[in-house]
């Protein structure tokens, strides 16, 4: 979410112009802070998840998603939980309200929480909106980028789809003005609400995919909307092919069919919605020191990219099956504001880390920082000059070659560094203690690459994997480090390792047989013995690695059995998931477009077909377990 207040927003303009002001404060205020919180010791680990879903409702028989977010955040669900709000109208984002210490029986509880708070959620969508409306729990609703995502405000598709197709087209370019969003002053809450999605503009998208009224309407997501188009001068698209899948409903519809031939065009991303409207799934963590976060930030960081190929469930855009597995690439593309002329900047402003942030032996720094990104060097002599350590000042300067793309009017010295920090959606994220009154947080990491999931239980066995991979490496001082380059090429296997692929067995296939870089000495400080293995091999080792299952299976041989067992379902899945015996969601959906009867082999996703897709993954959702991926 973001730095998110009810304040106005400067220009583009105004806010290019204090550009450099709100660069030098920003520095000032994490130096400050980085004085006063260097000690060895500061703060107990804590942890808690981040849960995005959509909020959809069936209308005449199609699900479409609903604007209805505004009117369930301030609303008490349960203990311990808290709504916010998210860049689409129709994300809601929930989180304790406190932390969780990282004791086994918080671990073990996970679980419950989560369905808790879910079924919490779901009665108040209820109450609002009727039996109808419920929470979709993907990264992508099936049919975002489409006209009909959204409903056809009473109106046949033909003449909806003809309608929003004529006012794109007549959009002023110059015209960036936020929709006023005019709620229907008779009806029921949920006919209000549909209202808001009757009358379809693109001032601020720019973008036929993506209409203006699906952004929640608070002047920030407005401004970044408008001014990552503004610095990069263009709309931001990329183009994703489509997945080559048969029919498989039955053999003689098979071979009538175009045997995955498809006369589609690929799906277009060209709308900072249609990244930012996916959901996922995060874990913050607050360390007990700054040492202690700095080495999470790195370990972990190294096997993010493991994280996003267990959780990849984004196989479908647009309404089309895609050959790409997650939403990594399709968010990198749409809030990618780099110019033509800045091919020194390699990555997006969402996009894997650029450095490791802890100190480390010249040597050992020269092999694993190893691509050289761009950092601002004024900040970086300051930082410097300051006595900030070289690590940190690079990390620090390597945010700062980003631009500010949004500011408020009224912004503090630690307002203008969130504009940088939280504006760099990097897969971990490094944040500063926040002082109070009477007491501050610690330094925290967040663990970003993460799809949500279909499931209370698979979204607590992730929650419950990366707390207790943080244990076992600061417990058993594991060392998870591989070369910058190496994670890099990770995210690419992660997200493509369905490309090239020429029928629905290939794809299945691909997740057992795609391959990684690994660390094979990680109880060693010395320079890394780097092999590249499959996910079962990384994870459930070698004959010379213990592999990253094995060494917390020695972390928990300390604890008693009781222990160990309230947390072993997770970790059986983990098992399952890394073994071939348990599928992805995204190779799962694949699986069920591929046998829906009205599949015709052309990579196309129909109003039908997602109907009830999403009716089965209600169901799967209700039901909480994860045998529906079972191979």
């Amino acid at each position: 979410m973001g730095l998110l207040k009810e304040s106005q927003i400067l220009t583009w303009e105004e806010t290019c112009a204090q550009a450099s002001e709100i660069k030098k404060k920003g520095i000032n205020h994490f130096i400050r802070i980085y004085r006063s919180q260097i000690a060895p010791r500061t703060k107990e680990f804590l942890w808690g998840e981040e849960l995005e879903q959509h909020l959809i409702v069936k209308i005449k028989g199609s699900w479409i998603l609903l604007l209805g977010t505004n009117q369930l955040i301030n609303e008490l669900v349960c203990n311990n939980t808290i709504l916010h709000p998210e860049y689409a109208g129709y994300m809601l984002e929930s989180t304790p309200k406190q932390p969780y210490s990282p004791t086994f029986k918080e671990l073990a509880a996970l679980e419950r929480t989560i369905e808790t708070r879910r079924a919490a959620i779901t009665e108040l969508l209820h109450k609002k909106f009727g039996n109808d409306a419920s929470i979709l729990f993907l990264p992508c609703f099936p049919l975002l980028g489409t006209p009909i995502a959204f409903g056809t405000g009473g109106l046949s598709k033909d003449v909806w789809m003809n309608n929003w197709v004529k006012i794109f087209n007549s959009t002023d370019p110059s015209d960036d003005k936020p929709p006023v969003l005019e709620e229907a002053s008779k009806g029921t809450l949920l006919e209000k609400t549909l209202n808001l999605a009757k009358h379809p503009s693109f001032n601020i998208t720019k973008s036929v995919h993506y209409p203006d009224f699906a952004i929640t309407p608070h002047e920030r997501f407005f401004g970044f909307s408008v001014n990552i188009q503004k610095r990069k001068g263009k709309l931001s698209t990329i183009e994703i092919p489509l997945a080559k899948i048969e029919s498989t409903a039955n053999s003689e519809k098979a071979s009538n069919d175009s045997s995955g031939t498809s006369t589609a065009g690929p799906a277009v991303i060209d709308s900072m919605g249609q990244g930012m409207g996916c959901a996922c799934l995060q874990i913050t963590m607050q360390s007990e020191s700054l040492d202690e976060a700095r080495q999470l930030y790195d370990n972990i960081g190294a096997i993010c990219p493991l994280l996003l190929f267990l959780t990849a469930a984004t196989s479908i855009v647009s309404g089309k099956l895609i050959e790409t597995s997650t939403r990594w690439n399709i968010i990198a593309a749409s809030v990618d504001c780099r110019r033509k002329e800045e091919t020194h900047i390699k990555k997006s402003r969402y996009s894997s880390i650029d450095l490791y942030v802890s100190d480390m032996p010249e040597h050992l720094d020269k092999i694993y920082n190893d691509i050289s990104p761009p950092l601002e060097e004024s900040v970086l002599k300051t930082l410097l000059e300051e006595n900030v350590d070289s690590a940190m000042a690079k990390h620090v300067a390597s945010l700062y070659i980003r631009d500010p793309v949004l500011c408020y009017a009224d912004s503090t010295e630690m307002d203008d560094f969130e504009n940088i920090q939280s504006s760099n959606w990097r897969s971990m994220r490094l944040k500063l203690p926040k002082p109070s009154n009477d007491n501050h947080t610690g330094w925290m990491v967040e663990t970003r690459p993460m799809e949500i999931q279909p499931t209370s239980f698979e979204n607590a066995a992730y929650s419950v994997f990366v707390v207790l991979v943080s244990r076992m490496m600061l417990s058993l001082n594991a060392n998870f480090y591989l070369p910058i380059s190496k994670v890099d090429e990770n995210f690419v296997s992660a997200d493509h390792h369905g490309t090239g692929r020429t029928c629905l067995q290939d794809y299945i296939n691909a997740e057992t047989a795609q391959t990684f870089w690994y660390r094979e000495n990680i109880f060693s400080d010395e320079a890394p013995i780097i092999k590249k293995g499959t996910i079962k091999e990384i994870f459930m080792g070698t004959d010379s690695y213990i592999g990253i299952l094995g060494g917390i299976k020695a972390y928990l041989a300390e604890y008693t059995p009781s222990v160990i067992n309230s947390v072993m379902p997770y970790l059986q899945f983990i098992e399952d998931r890394v073994c071939g015996k348990k599928t992805s969601v995204a190779t799962f959906m694949r699986k069920f477009v591929a046998a829906h009867p009205a599949y015709k082999g052309d990579s196309i996703v129909s109003e039908e077909i997602s109907n009830d897709l999403i009716e089965h993954m209600l169901k799967i959702t209700e039901k909480n377990s994860s045998e529906y991926l079972a191979i």
